[in-house]
């Protein structure tokens, strides 16, 4: 589904704080990935910790089931789309004049999304 979530929604109707442990392991997960795409991103650990936090949120709010959410296996294609959509967002911010602190998020979201390997567009 590519319906927004931006606005504090939670798609699904399954969160809750029993999921801090399993939210917690996600945001692991997306710091090694990011480790894996950037080798810079070491230097960088405080705003990695930021980004995957923010990422995880948003995985988090979009995914309609628990399994969606913790499966390992679509975990890169997930954060691939967030990143698309968070570089979309910026696009739309830029345009109209978004904020200093955007610009220097986005930027990350950016750098990483370049270590994805892109899906071909139509």
């Amino acid at each position: 589904g590519g319906e927004p979530f931006l606005d504090g929604s939670f798609r699904g109707g399954w969160q809750s704080n029993a999921d801090l442990p399993d939210r917690r392991r996600i945001i692991f997960s997306i710091v090694k990935a990011i480790e894996r795409m950037r080798p810079d991103a070491n230097k960088m650990s405080e705003k990695v910790a930021q980004m995957a936090k923010k990422l995880e949120e948003r995985l988090y709010r979009s995914a309609l089931t628990k399994a969606e959410y913790v499966d390992q296996s679509t975990l890169k294609k997930r954060l691939q789309t967030v990143l698309q959509q968070l570089q979309q967002q910026q696009q739309q911010e830029s345009s109209s004049g978004g904020d200093q602190q955007q610009s220097q998020r986005n930027s990350m979201a950016g750098g990483m999304q370049q270590g994805f390997p892109q899906a071909p567009s139509p």
